[in-house]
């Protein structure tokens, strides 16, 4: 039997907007896999951004984007 998908957030802010997505993955997914899930909304919303270059947290912690993702994580791009 499969692991259920984990539901979790990506999220971006800029000083006059954000924008949160909720991304659903594999049990055994990275942060840059969250990321890379959520890129074609991203850079649609803001395309002068280049997310590959920016760090990643989780909940306001910086994290490496090898970690593996956890339900309900938060994975926020700095």
């Amino acid at each position: 039997m499969e692991p259920a998908p984990l539901h979790i957030e990506v999220a971006y802010a800029e000083p006059d907007r954000q924008l949160v997505l909720a991304v659903s993955l594999p049990a055994d997914a990275t942060l840059g896999e969250a990321v890379t899930a959520a890129l074609p909304t991203l850079q649609a919303a803001f395309p002068a951004v280049d997310f590959t270059l920016l760090a990643v947290g989780v909940w306001g912690e910086p994290a490496n984007r090898e970690r593996l993702v956890q339900a309900g994580d938060r994975v926020e791009l700095y």
